[in-house]
């Protein structure tokens, strides 16, 4: 795989990949042949306008549903946006926002996992925390603090979630949730 880059779904049949970039921009790649001994050309890259966080490629193969990072103004912080935001996977071009009911999405930061059928994907929910860095902060911590995550299952057509339920954990990438595998 391209370093930097995030695996977001794999084909059933194992020949293509699609991963995301976050950082410096957000930028979706579909790599197909795979397993073929010459895959010249078979990279697509497209760059996204914007900052997005995306959830696993859809059961389809095809949909991609992300969240949007805003800065909050006079901060320096980034939150989750209000919506669910639809991608298209060849233009990078949104297609559609779907508000969500039922999780605030600006008072959390909210991360997407994988699927849990072909209409629902998890959201990770931590509590949105805003604090301005000060050079009299002490340094980050080897062992930071357990903070609440809570899952949630949202429909990408609705907008409508539900709680699943509520996990501790020091970071992100520090929860592993059941079920198929998620993304970043």
């Amino acid at each position: 795989m391209p370093n930097g880059w995030n695996p977001i779904g794999l084909s059933p049949d194992g020949d293509t990949i699609t991963l995301a970039e976050y950082a410096p921009k957000t930028r979706l790649q579909t790599i197909s042949r795979l397993w073929q001994t010459s895959t010249a050309g078979n990279a697509k890259t497209v760059d996204v306008a914007g900052h997005y966080l995306a959830g696993g490629l859809g059961p389809d193969g095809k949909t991609i549903v992300a969240v949007e990072s805003v800065g909050v103004p006079g901060t320096g912080c980034m939150r989750s946006g209000e919506d669910l935001v639809h991608l298209d996977r060849e233009t990078g071009k949104v297609l559609r926002r779907v508000p969500v009911r039922g999780l605030s999405m600006t008072g959390n930061f909210v991360y997407l996992r994988s699927w849990t059928d072909p209409q629902e994907i998890i959201a990770l929910a931590r509590p949105f925390v805003c604090k301005e860095s000060d050079v009299n902060d002490p340094a980050p911590s080897f062992d930071p603090p357990y903070v609440p995550f809570t899952a949630y299952a949202v429909n990408v057509k609705t907008g409508k979630a539900r709680k699943l339920a509520t996990y501790t954990a020091q970071d992100f990438f520090h929860l592993v949730l059941p079920g198929s595998p998620g993304t970043l």
